[in-house]
């Protein structure tokens, strides 16, 4: 408001210029914080939903990879089993047709040496009578003789057809018994079909079980390898992260480091025991490695492609080696523009320090800082040792190695974990820079690791490590932020000092804010190019999961197909029961299954693990923001002594408002504005006897002021400067009410997210303890399957040997049969040459005893290969047990 009534200003105009001054201080302070607060949420959402959407595109790619594989292998091998049927059925037919031709060739040969005998005889036969009518004298006596012979053979005729009927009745028993007998071969058909279809699924699942064991090992090296390269880009970005604080340590002071010596030295008995632990998880895996030579043996075959892939591999790495390089010359390059940079903050520092005493920081302040760059610099050159380790062991990977036996476990053995997983870093309360072992980055680590294969310790030690790297960058950054706050604040007072005392800003600060601006500028760029590395260095290695994945499963369906042939192979010849083959499969298949729960348990822990994580970084951003709002507080220069508007407004000032009182110029408006309810212990007045000053009564000022408003001697102007600065303190009077509110609910939102962390461990718990109780009882219906198992083979066992005497009794049968039609077969002949002439009949029935005599002794023959083929298949099963 401009003032007409003099060209010097006021102490009214003081108190309000002062008043608004500290207003606008709160209002930036007020600002700056809930814009940082609400980029950090953006920034927590924005990376939650990048990382739970990767993830969940990649677990659906996987998924959809391998239905498709599993249906191409299902339909292939569904085409191999229709062919070699196919096959099956037509060799069968061919042999059927080829036995049936040569019986009935056998047939017509056999008829046709018949035919011959029976003209033979009948030529004879009408010679002799020929003979006997030439001579008549007898006649009579051969009449006789014919009519006694047909008698005779009339009696035999009679004979021979209760023979047959006998043997009728035989041949329908000996066809009933064949019949019964086909139908129990058939069933002992169908079971040993059904028991090579088990022997065929156990034999799959041998096959499946090597192949897994196989994947997990080579998957084991591949995360080894993938380890190596985030490490290498993790050093890198520590080096970045180093020079920009080499930057910031010249800037904060250039006093001598203090306290680095007795850190290192306590670095390196840490790593001493470190290195003894690596030494002896060396000899451990050196140990395993001979026990695994004798399984590689068997696997020589199969590690060719794996050694093929680990050369792809090398080569990728030395690609990515020279990245690095050209990244290191880049990094020097700026390396450069940061040094000139820092040559000119030192001379602006310099001229700032001269010119202005109120621009330097408090003593506490420089000792904060000073601590703080002396432990960035303890951890800078941690990093750095860790980075030139890590370079070592990728020189030593490259190098060539023999490969003959432990191309598994070569990627292992040279696995490096040089610090400890327990470090971490803890800066002063005091500064507000808190950082806890779990930030966001360990969560996308950890479900990165989740949606791969199998876990193993040193897989678990080498996220260890990332998650280790990942916090010290976190740590440089919020070091960053942290030293420009400080700056900031600096420039704020030089602000407020200079503005006081010379009016102007003067062209040091303009050159101060544009040498910050360009150092944040950079600070952006340097973070872009370490994510686009990052970027670079992800889709290399998912390219070469991929392209792994494929040759895995390929070779494992190449090695499944020939398992599969073999044994169909060995199954056809021996024609065995493979029953019990899959009752195997099934308790294989329930443990995969339990197996497969277990699993999902253990990733459901994982998940409220990482919850649980989340839930109290959370909480130590919450206690960081408390600590940095009470600090601002404290540094706010109106709560302060020196603020003018608690000068012209202390009881003791001797301000010409006071004297100028009249009872009689309050309005309606100022009486309004004064209506409000006065507390005699205001936030204000709490906040003064805070900082130590009881000397000031706020409830008193507010009287004063207000019976100073209801003279009459005042004019409108000065009510109303009175008014307005009645009105300014109970402004402030809310914000710090305001101000005191939020702090209460953080602190209730911190008690809150201590609950649900305590919470969630416990839900942890309890799932742990069901999985438990889950494996328990899984482990004993696995035993009784087990059990039941083999006491069904016990009893197929008995049945078979029951089979076997059967067989031996019908063999037994079989005999008599054949020896009793043999007799009658050589009474018939006896009785065909005794005979003088040729009956068909009697022919007849001679070719249907031979007819039968050969298909006995075929039977005999079957029964057996039969009980050979039953003892093969009892000796099988005995060595089996």
């Amino acid at each position: 408001m401009a003032f007409t009534g003099s060209s010097l200003p006021s102490p009214t105009e003081m108190t309000i210029a002062s008043l608004r001054n500290s207003l606008d201080i709160l209002q930036i302070e007020n600002t700056s914080l809930k814009a940082d607060l609400e980029r950090e949420r953006g920034v927590i959402r924005h990376m939650h939903r990048d990382q739970f959407a990767k993830i969940k595109d990649l677990r659906d790619q996987e998924q959809k990879n391998v239905s498709m594989k599993v249906e191409a292998v299902k339909n292939q091998l569904q085409l191999e089993k229709e062919q070699e049927l196919a096959k099956l059925r037509e060799s069968l037919n061919k042999e059927h047709n080829a036995e049936v031709q040569k019986i009935l060739r056998q047939k017509e040969n056999e008829m046709r040496q018949m035919q011959v005998m029976f003209n033979r005889e009948k030529l004879e036969l009408q010679t002799r009578l020929n003979a006997a009518q030439k001579g008549g004298a007898n006649t009579d006596r051969l009449n006789s003789n014919v009519e006694a012979e047909k008698s005779r053979l009339q009696q035999e005729i009679t004979s021979l057809k209760e023979a047959k009927k006998k043997l009728e009745g035989e041949l329908s028993s000996m066809t009933a018994a064949d019949r019964q007998k086909a139908g129990e071969l058939r069933q002992a058909h169908d079971q040993l079909q059904q028991q090579a279809a088990k022997l065929r699924k156990e034999a799959d699942q041998q096959v499946r079980r090597l192949m897994t064991e196989m994947k997990s090992r080579e998957h084991v090296i591949e995360q080894l390898e993938k380890d190596l390269d985030s490490q290498a880009g993790q050093a890198e970005r520590l080096r970045v992260e180093r020079e920009e604080m080499e930057r910031q340590m010249q800037l904060g002071s250039t006093s001598p480091d203090r306290t680095t010596s007795p850190r290192r030295r306590a670095g390196s008995v840490e790593g001493s025991v470190e290195e003894k632990d690596q030494m002896r998880k060396i000899w451990k895996l050196e140990g395993d490695k001979t026990t695994m030579a004798k399984q590689v043996k068997d696997l020589e075959s199969q590690v060719r492609p794996l050694v093929d892939k680990n050369q792809r591999l090398e080569r990728k790495l030395d690609e990515l080696a020279g990245t690095v390089k050209r990244k290191d010359e880049e990094n020097r390059r700026l390396r450069e523009q940061l040094d000139i940079v820092d040559t000119r903050l030192r001379k602006e520092a310099a001229t700032r320090s001269r010119t202005n005493s109120q621009s330097s920081l408090p003593t506490d302040d420089l000792e904060q800082l000073k601590s703080t760059i002396t432990d960035l610099k303890r951890h800078i050159a941690d990093s750095e040792k860790r980075r030139e380790l890590v370079s070592l062991r990728k020189k030593k990977s490259k190098l060539p190695s023999p490969r003959k036996k432990g191309a598994k476990s070569r990627g292992v053995v040279e696995t490096y974990f040089g610090y400890d997983e327990e470090a971490s870093v803890s800066w002063d309360s005091e500064s507000s820079f808190s950082v806890d072992t779990n930030s966001e980055l360990d969560i996308s680590f950890s479900e990165d690791s989740s949606v791969f294969g199998s876990e193993t310790p040193e897989k678990d030690k080498l996220e260890a490590s990332m998650q280790q790297l990942t916090q010290e960058h976190l740590q440089l950054q919020r070091a960053f932020q942290l030293l420009q706050e400080h700056l900031a604040a600096t420039t704020d007072v030089e602000r407020e000092g200079k503005s006081s005392v010379f009016g102007s800003e003067t062209p040091e600060k303009d050159k101060l804010e544009a040498s910050m601006q360009q150092l944040t500028q950079e600070h952006l760029q340097l973070q872009r190019a370490f994510q686009l590395l990052q970027e670079h260095l992800a889709a290399t290695t998912d390219v070469e999961r991929e392209g792994k994945m494929r040759a895995q499963l390929q070779n494992d369906l190449l090695s499944a197909q020939a398992k599969i042939e073999d044994l169909q192979r060995a199954l056809s010849t021996q024609g065995q029961d493979t029953g019990w083959v899959e009752e195997k499969e099934r308790l294989s298949l329930e443990n995969r299954q339990l197996q497969d729960r277990i699993h999902q348990l253990e990733g459901v822990e994982k998940q409220l693990q990482h919850q649980v994580l989340d839930t109290e970084e959370q909480m130590e951003l919450l206690e960081f923001r408390i600590l940095e709002l009470e600090e601002k507080e404290r540094s706010s220069p109106l709560l302060k002594g020196s603020s003018p508007l608690l000068k012209v407004l202390s009881p003791q000032g001797s301000s010409p408002l006071l004297k100028v009182l009249s009872p009689q110029g309050s309005s309606p408006l100022l009486k309004r504005q004064f209506a409000n309810s006065d507390d005699d212990y205001s936030a204000i007045q709490r906040l003064c006897n805070d900082e130590g000053l009881q000397d000031i009564n706020v409830f008193e000022m507010k009287r004063k002021l207000e019976d100073v408003t209801q003279k009459e001697d005042l004019d409108s102007e000065e009510q109303l400067v009175l008014l307005q600065a009645r009105t300014i303190l109970d402004l402030v009077d809310k914000t710090v009410l305001t101000k005191q509110m939020s702090q209460s609910e953080d602190d209730h939102g911190a008690t809150q997210q201590h609950l649900q962390a305590a919470n969630q461990v416990s839900k942890g718990n309890r799932l742990i303890k069901e999985l438990e109780v889950q494996t328990v009882a899984e482990a004993q219906s696995a035993r009784e399957a087990t059990a039941t198992v083999i006491q069904s083979l016990e009893d197929e066992n008995a049945q078979l040997k029951l089979m076997e005497a059967k067989a031996r009794a019908e063999k037994d049968v079989a005999r008599q049969q054949a020896d009793k039609l043999e007799g009658i077969v050589e009474e018939l002949k006896q009785k065909l040459q005794s005979s003088t002439q040729g009956r068909t009949y009697e022919n007849e029935l001679l070719f249907q005893n031979l007819d039968k005599l050969k298909e006995a002794q075929k039977r005999l023959s079957d029964l057996e290969q039969e009980e050979e083929r039953h003892k093969a298949y009892i000796k099988q099963l005995e060595d089996i047990r």
